[in-house]
């Protein structure tokens, strides 16, 4: 019996090595007072490229949008994940995988910010690479893929640390701010780059069988397995 498919993703993913232990699970209604906190410490960073951090919305619109992530996730729409520090319960970030249905249901589209705290530990790389591994092995995913803003730095040099290369840039697509969200903060560059990374990039990539040894994921069916012994059943 398959244990994972790009429609049966795992219910839990951990990592741990000698100075994380991270957690990743689907977003609920449970993480919202926690997502919120980590929001506002992170407000300007977030603020500069993150135009979801300029609209204003209530309670009850928060709770409905993680309702909704919570739901996608077990309808293999979108996958939204919490990760937080296994030891402390803390935030730590947000991550998200999007199939692209429209034209091939197995490239994913990856997005992704850091809790302030967080900031500047190599997390976010961490965190791609972790979620790379997930998606090669237990989504069966033949392509993944970014999009940032070419303003943020940063940014792309998660990327590229995480073995993603650029295939080009793309102008004007980003929608054009409102002038309220660019007095607030938002940049008014419209322009992204892409990055991508493949299967048969794995045997390339000089993280990846040390990211492969320190993450299981638990399947929908109570089963705990190591990506390592998923890679070795391709």
């Amino acid at each position: 019996m398959k244990q994972f498919a790009i429609n049966l993703p795992p219910m839990e993913v951990r990592y741990k090595d000698e100075k994380w232990d991270l957690i990743f699970r689907p977003i609920n209604v449970a993480d919202l007072q926690v997502t919120q906190s980590a929001v506002l410490e992170t407000g300007e960073s977030l603020k500069r490229f993150m135009p979801w951090a300029h609209y204003e919305m209530s309670a009850e619109d928060h709770a409905r949008l993680f309702m909704k992530f919570h739901a996608q996730y077990y309808l293999g729409v979108e996958y939204h994940l919490t990760c937080v520090d296994a030891k402390t319960g803390e935030f730590v970030l947000n991550f998200g995988i999007l199939p692209q249905k429209r034209f091939n249901p197995h490239a994913v589209e990856i997005g992704y910010w850091t809790s302030a705290k967080y900031q500047n530990l190599g997390i976010a790389t961490l965190g791609v690479k972790i979620m790379s591994a997930v998606c090669f092995e237990c989504l069966d995913c033949d392509r993944i893929f970014a999009t940032t803003n070419v303003e943020n730095v940063p940014s792309a040099r998660v990327l590229e640390k995480c073995g993603m290369k650029k295939e080009g840039t793309l102008k004007n697509y980003l929608q054009a701010p409102s002038e309220k969200m660019i007095s607030n903060g938002l940049s008014a560059e419209r322009t992204s780059y892409i990055y991508a990374m493949f299967p048969e990039d794995r045997k390339s990539l000089p993280w990846y069988h040390d990211v492969l040894m320190s993450t299981t994921a638990l399947s929908v069916y109570g089963k705990e397995i190591s990506l390592k012994e998923l890679s070795l059943t391709k």
